[in-house]
Order: C-alpha cells, then structure tokens, then sequence
C-alpha cells in the first residue's frame, strides 16, 4: 500500500504513514473534514498570520484532495517559516498533483537544503525527474 500523501510503502493495517505522518485510512467522516477546513478558515480571519494554522488547514485539504487549495496555504506557510522543511516537502507533492512539475521540483530541493535527510522530498524528485 502506498501513502497517498508522499508515495512511500506502507504496511496493509498501518492508519498512519510512518514517513509523513499522513491518514492511510479516512478515520472520520468527510463532514469532519469539512468542519475543520471551517473552523482552520476561521482562526485565519483573525490570525492571518498563524503559520500553524495554515498548516493544518493544507493538510485538512490535501485529505480532501483539494491540492490548489492547500498549495496556497503551504505558499503561505513556507513565505512566514522559510525554514519549514516538512511545509516545503507538502507542498512539492500539492504543486506535483495540479501538474506544477517545475514549482514542484523547486520546493522539493528547498526542503532538501533546509533539512537534507529528508526522504520523502528525494523520493519526490526521483518521481518528478523519473
């Protein structure tokens, strides 16, 4: 089985992937999904500048599979933490999934420069280059 948020191999029965963190299974129903990009859009009205927040809200969506969306959130977040690897690497895979192949492979490298133990961004360039 692979993540569908970084591609790496995952066990059949894992919930979570062991190299991103991302849900391997939907453990809620979509309207809890959908309840929290609202609540996230929310915090953002009165804190716009809450990196974490953002964060959150991108990953909400990439589970949604709403990848322009969270590409924008993740833009956000690397603009006020630039030195956000794990940001970076999401949104090398959003940009990658809405065909943004170049942007895609930009934000992959910087994750590599930020942080360059970083697998999943390598695997990302292998895929994207490939």
């Amino acid at each position: 089985m692979k993540c569908p948020v970084c591609f790496a191999e995952c066990d059949p029965g894992q919930r979570f992937c062991p190299q991103c963190g991302g849900r391997l299974e939907s453990e809620r129903p979509l309207t809890a999904l959908e309840e929290m990009i609202h609540d996230f859009r929310n915090t953002l009205t009165e804190h716009p500048d809450d990196a974490d927040t953002r964060y959150n809200l991108a990953l909400a969506q990439i589970q949604m599979q709403q990848f322009e969306q969270a590409a924008q959130q993740l833009e956000q977040v690397v603009r006020l933490e630039p030195e956000a690897a794990e940001a970076y690497e999401k949104l090398a895979f959003c940009l990658a999934r809405i065909g943004r192949r170049n942007a895609a492979l930009k934000a992959a490298y910087r994750a590599l420069e930020v942080e360059p133990g970083r697998k999943t961004s390598r695997a990302i360039i292998e895929k994207l280059r490939g």
